[in-house]
């Protein structure tokens, strides 16, 4: 079943109950998709998937369920931080390290930026920062 179609639906049963949430909804599906074309532009209907990450100053680790990558390469990347912020950066990494598949069948790729702008290196390190102060607030509450 087409994704589109199934929220379309789910939006039309919603407009006779709730006619106000809906186009709320509605609208709000419309921008995220306008987002999703400012940041991936040339890429029709691909989703934005969270994925694990260990992200650093100096290099950004993740996971690949379809392989292909080899160490010495040079990759783009493009990183989104969180739907909150909608800050997305591109940079260039060298990958040093392709792990054999581990048991949930993604391959762990490790790089280190080569090159990338100050600008965007001191926006991965404040995100970094933020996020390790979020886990600390959270670790303490428990």
């Amino acid at each position: 079943m087409d994704l589109h179609f199934f929220q379309t639906d789910k939006l039309k049963l919603l407009e006779r109950s709730d006619p106000a949430l809906s186009l709320i909804l509605g609208r709000l599906d419309m921008k995220v998709n306008l987002l999703l074309r400012l940041f991936h532009p040339g890429e029709q209907e691909r989703p934005m998937v969270p994925t694990w990450v260990n992200l650093s100053g100096g290099g950004i680790a993740f996971k690949e369920e379809d392989n292909n990558l080899e160490e010495g390469e040079i990759i783009e990347i493009r990183l989104s931080f969180s739907v909150e912020t909608m800050a997305s950066i591109r940079f260039y990494a060298h990958i040093k390290k392709v792990f054999p598949p581990q048991d949930d069948g993604l391959t762990k790729i490790a790089c280190i930026f080569e090159p990338i702008l100050d600008r965007d290196r001191e926006a991965l390190i404040q995100h970094v920062f933020k996020r390790q102060a979020e886990e600390l607030r959270v670790k303490r509450n428990l």
